[in-house]
């Protein structure tokens, strides 16, 4: 973007042709990619907020953000932008952490959003509820992925080294084989789910593919 824009930039998103683009940094704006140009938006008001998440749907008509809460205030808002405004969406209850990442499918009536303590919420049919996996699992999710259909979603831990897989209504753990505890933050997902992409904080880069996880 044009200006003063030094920031750290922690998410970043483009549609499926390439011509718009989403990109958030901590303590510096949103700003939006589109007819060849950057233009910051502002989804709760003038002023720097920490945008740690955000995502975009195939033909960018819907986009999602979350704010951070470094080195601002903690905060816990979420928004979406759809018809050309944008409007907080966020499930029910006190969040009270901040938004660690969040993906969508291609026509943007699915999400996923994932807080930095303990939670990860899925929208569909119009309304958000948590789903997490099975057992004792509060972890500090760091980021998720979804495929364009959203029937496969990949969530990341960054304290315990855990990958979950979703797939058929139910959360699975998927890990690289021998001792990957590592914080996971980054990954992604190919269209038809068979090809996942995490990366790792000090850990690595991993693929996975044809049943298996590789290290890149």
């Amino acid at each position: 973007p044009a200006g003063d824009v030094d920031r750290m930039w922690h998410s970043c998103a483009v549609s499926g042709d390439g011509k718009i683009m989403l990109a958030g940094a901590d303590g510096g704006g949103l700003y939006c990619y589109s007819n060849g140009a950057w233009t910051r938006h502002y989804p709760d008001g003038p002023g720097d907020r920490a945008w740690y998440s955000a995502c975009i749907n195939e033909d960018g008509s819907k986009m999602l953000a979350g704010q951070g809460g470094h080195p601002l205030p903690s905060s816990d808002r979420l928004y979406l932008y759809s018809g050309g405004v944008w409007t907080e969406t966020r499930p029910a209850g006190d969040i009270g952490q901040y938004w660690a990442d969040c993906a969508m499918n291609s026509d943007g009536s699915k999400m996923i959003a994932c807080v930095n303590w303990g939670r990860i919420y899925l929208y569909s049919d119009g309304a958000w509820t948590e789903t997490r996996p099975a057992g004792d699992v509060s972890p500090s999710w760091s980021c998720c992925a979804m495929n364009p259909d959203g029937s496969k979603m990949l969530a990341g831990c960054s304290d315990s080294g855990r990958l979950y897989l979703y797939s058929g209504g139910t959360w699975t753990e998927t890990r690289p084989a021998g001792d990957v505890d590592r914080m996971w933050h980054s990954c992604a997902v190919s269209g038809d789910g068979k090809i996942m992409l995490a990366g790792a904080d000090g850990g690595g880069l991993y693929c996975y593919s044809n049943g298996a996880w590789t290290r890149h």
